[in-house]
């Protein structure tokens, strides 16, 4: 056996010794060794050196690239080139429990320097905190050192040789790094955990086990658990790395759905996140059963991990970028830290899969990678509960204002009541004297028409008698007929309220009065009401268009036991779309046609007393009047989408209209409607007069008459506008006001079917021209 050894050092071979210097570092080692290929694992130590010829020179820092089973053997040839006897250390960059032995092989023989069964392993990880073997050669000595690799998809090579002093303040060095890393890391999981009393949700609590999970992994990859935690079985270690990845990566990709709200916001990208949760806890059962069942794949649980960890980290950082452009700025430290995070995790994996030799980085870039990654995403929860903060501070101070006008308003509606109360005392008093009033005319009309009877029978030869006669019982039969109309018509005086007042505003402006008005009513029921919204303005009648959301934020609160009601608004193709989206009871599809159907009125389904009931069908009316949409979606037992969808009027041009007639003293008016006018591609732009005659104007022009509501004095243009719509009724007569109160449109609303509200744009404009056109289709 001597005899085999030393014929095989003294072999020719293509890599040249290492010349190393006592007391001097050497100069790096990677295209200095060799290595050879043992597919079988079968080949002793003899063999191996027997086969010096054979080796492969490393030039290109790659060790087994792709090679999945077998044994890797490393040829390391050193040459002591100084005067006297010295120590080397051969050593390991990082943990890896993949190399089973260090072979010493020189004149006076072979020697084992480290095998992962002996003592020495567990010793090497104490003193240096890595895989070391110490080196002792002779003063002008060489050997050739054999490192045994487990054969596997390795790439990079982690050898190197330094002096045991080095080594040691390397270790040291390390050791001071890595703590004081991992508390910084540990008081940011700290801060995020008890950030979990401001924010009450479990989503802080996910964070703080993510970054527990990174904390050991990061722990595990500097050799740190093998070292302190199991030092004689070293092995064992080969099943803590995925099963903390695996953890690390299940618990992060949880906490940015319930963060984001994937579930509801992006359920195309949520689907992903559960795919990769649920490879991840399938990778976290299956790997222990690496180390104590032979019978299964030890590699399966880490390429389940891989697919969990790559599926995940190309998934969250363009969320957390998509989430900080068109969600809320604040998210920008999250979109930070999840794509250092997944760069790095990315690039480690295809360094373990063999794709790259190293990471460009290093290894040890990864505690700061993860102090890093936790900083920020504590820097996301910061500014979460600062938002709240101002969140809950203007919700309060909107509530103050909303109550104060609310108390304003009771005190009104109080006066109103008074009011109301005096006039109908007034009303009933007059009505009594109209009935006896009218009791006496009819007496003397009776009279009258008596007296005219007897003018009549005096006989034919008082002609004149005759005619007067006649005359006095035509006006009487008049009279009756006014006095019996005025009468009997006393008792139905109602206003039909049916006026639309259009206005230019921001869905904020209908959607957070709302959120105000039912969030106490949701609270109280234990459910979340949220309202994301779009601040694209439209064009709506906000009265309507308040009473109609109102109505389907009710129902849902209504309709749902637990969960929340999502109330949103996005600007879509076909306009703005308001979405009330609930978790509650839901809908079969009969009921919900039914329910949608605009000629069904009040629906009821069962013989439940809470059933769907007249709100829904107002909501209808109110939705056909504005020109708006109802559709939705519903699956019973599982929550329901009901959707108002607006029109947007980005086209009024090809509406047609031949001329805009304007009444309105304001030149700067008459300016802007001549704009609009241009825009609108309408044909002419006119003024109307304020004593002009509508029978002047011809009946065969399409045209839109806008009438200042104070055009000549105060409310005379709510007379003209009543002259013209009684004139034209096939014309669109729409008033012009600032006045938003209640009791102006309802005045104004005597006039004409359409308002208005100042000042004029060309969507509020072609607005008007299609409810025009939607009142003469019907």
């Amino acid at each position: 056996m001597a005899m085999l050894l030393v014929s095989g050092l003294l072999a020719m071979n293509t890599v040249a010794p290492i010349e190393l210097t006592p007391g001097v570092d050497p100069i790096p080692i990677v295209d200095r060794v060799s290595y050879l290929v043992d597919e079988h694992a079968t080949m002793t130590l003899e063999e191996v050196v027997a086969m010096n010829a054979e080796f492969v020179a490393n030039h290109e820092a790659l060790v087994n690239p792709g090679m999945p089973t077998g044994v890797v053997w490393v040829r390391v040839p050193v040459r002591n080139v100084g005067s006297e006897p010295a120590t080397w250390v051969l050593s390991l960059n990082r943990y890896a429990v993949r190399v089973a032995e260090i072979h010493q092989v020189d004149n006076d023989g072979e020697r084992l320097l480290l095998a992962n069964t002996s003592e020495s392993f567990a010793a090497s990880f104490k003193s240096y905190g890595t895989l070391a073997a110490p080196v002792h050669l002779g003063a002008g000595a060489r050997a050739d050192l054999y490192v045994r690799y487990r054969g596997a998809n390795w790439s990079g090579l982690d050898l190197r040789l330094t002096t045991p002093d080095t080594l040691t303040a390397e270790g040291v060095r390390r050791l001071v790094v890595f703590f004081l890393l991992m508390g910084g890391i540990g008081t940011l999981v700290l801060y995020g955990s008890i950030s979990f009393v401001f924010l009450g949700a479990q989503v802080v609590l996910l964070y703080a086990l993510a970054q527990v999970a990174l904390f050991v992994f990061y722990a595990h990859m500097g050799g740190f658990t093998t070292v302190y935690l199991w030092p004689d079985d070293p092995q064992a270690g080969r099943v803590v790395a995925p099963i903390v990845l695996g953890c690390f990566v299940t618990a992060m990709a949880q906490f940015a759905r319930l963060f984001f709200e994937t579930r509801t916001a992006l359920p195309r990208l949520d689907k992903a996140l559960v795919s990769a949760i649920g490879i991840g806890a399938a990778a976290i059962v299956v790997t222990p059963l690496d180390y104590w069942v032979a019978a299964i794949d030890s590699r399966l649980g880490v390429y389940m991990v891989y697919a969990a960890t790559i599926v995940t980290w190309l998934t969250l950082p363009p969320l957390a970028l998509y989430a900080t452009i068109s969600w809320h700025r604040d998210h920008w430290p999250i979109a930070v830290a999840w794509s250092l995070m997944g760069s790095f995790l990315v690039a480690m994996l295809l360094v373990f899969l063999g794709v790259f030799p190293t990471l460009p980085l290093g290894i040890e870039a990864y505690g700061v990678i993860a102090y890093l990654e936790a900083l920020f995403l504590a820097m996301a929860i910061a500014l979460r509960i600062r938002r709240i903060r101002t969140e809950r501070e203007q919700a309060e101070r909107q509530l103050s204002t909303s109550l104060k006008s609310e108390l304003a308003a009771s005190q009104r509606a109080i006066q109103l009541a008074e009011q109301r109360e005096v006039a109908i005392r007034d009303l009933a008093e007059k009505g009594r004297l109209l009935l006896a009033t009218g009791h006496d005319t009819r007496q003397m009309l009776a009279a009258l028409r008596h007296f005219a009877r007897g003018l009549q029978r005096e006989g034919t030869d008082f002609g004149r008698t005759q005619r007067a006669g006649r005359e006095i019982s035509q006006i009487a039969e008049s009279l009756n007929e006014v006095l019996t109309t005025a009468i009997e018509g006393s008792s139905s005086g109602g206003i039909a309220d049916d006026v639309c007042a259009l206005e230019w505003i921001d869905p904020a402006q209908l959607l957070n009065p709302l959120a105000l008005i039912h969030g106490s009513e949701a609270n109280s029921k234990g459910l979340e009401l949220r309202v994301k919204t779009t601040h694209a303005p439209l064009v709506v009648d906000r009265v309507l268009a308040s009473r109609i959301l109102g109505n389907l934020i009710s129902n849902a609160i209504k309709y749902t036991d637990r969960g929340k009601v999502l109330v949103t608004c996005r600007r879509c193709a076909a306009g703005h779309r308001f979405q009330v989206i609930d978790t509650g009871r839901g809908l079969s599809n009969d009921h919900l046609t039914r329910l949608l159907d605009p000629q069904a009125g009040a629906v009821q389904f069962g013989n439940s007393a809470d059933g769907q009931g007249a709100g829904f069908a107002i909501a209808k009316q109110f939705t056909a009047r504005i020109g708006g949409t109802l559709i939705g979606r519903s699956v019973h037992g599982h929550g329901t989408i009901l959707e108002l969808i607006i029109p947007a009027c980005d086209h009024p041009w090809s509406l047609n209209f031949d001329e805009i007639l304007l009444a309105d003293g304001d030149e700067e008016q008459h300016r802007a409607i001549a704009k609009i006018a241009r825009i609108l591609r309408v044909g002419r732009v006119a003024r109307l007069a304020g004593d002009a005659d509508p029978s002047d104007l011809g009946a065969d022009t399409r045209r839109l008459i806008l009438v200042d509501q104070h055009f000549g004095g105060t409310d005379r243009g709510a007379e003209l506008a009543t002259r013209l719509r009684d004139a034209l009724p096939h014309a669109a007569v729409a008033l012009l006001s600032y006045d938003h109160s209640i009791d102006v449109r309802v005045r104004l609303g005597r006039a004409v079917s359409l308002l208005l509200y100042k000042p004029l744009s060309p969507a509020l404009v072609g607005a008007a021209m299609q409810h025009a056109l939607r009142l003469e289709m019907d």
